[in-house]
């Protein structure tokens, strides 16, 4: 056993990224993302704007965490504003998808069931988000 945590110990101190992200890291920010762009999608209900400031500020620096990994120094921050930028876009965009969906499908009772229940408005969010990054 002790060979075996010695040989992958030098495996992965001999690799060439200083850093790297664990699927978690990035699944977090996914899901903080869309707590923030979903209408009525949160962790918990927000007593004043400072609260969602500090889910902001959180966000953004894990935004630029992932972001050290995988883009160049001068791109980041202008990444990261275009993002802040992008977020109210985002939450507008997908709630007219969400009324979209519900005006569209006679099954839908209401926006919160949509909300809640359709997992294309989720696959919308998560692309429209991807897309923001390929871009």
């Amino acid at each position: 056993m002790k060979k075996l945590a010695k040989d992958i110990y030098q495996k992965k101190s001999m690799s060439h990224l200083a850093f790297t992200l664990s699927k978690n890291c990035v699944s977090m920010f996914l899901m903080e993302s869309l707590y923030l762009i979903i209408p009525g999608m949160i962790q918990k209900k927000f007593e004043n704007e400072n609260e969602i400031e500090i889910l902001l500020t959180k966000h953004l620096i894990d935004l630029r965490k992932i972001l050290n990994v995988l883009e160049s120094d001068e791109k980041i921050g202008s990444t990261i504003k275009s993002y802040e930028n992008e977020i109210l876009i985002l939450l507008e965009k997908i709630e007219l998808d969400a009324l979209a969906i519900q005006s569209g499908d006679p099954a839908a009772n209401s926006l919160s069931e949509v909300l809640i229940c359709y997992p294309g408005l989720y696959a919308t969010a998560v692309y429209r988000l991807a897309h923001f990054f390929i871009i």
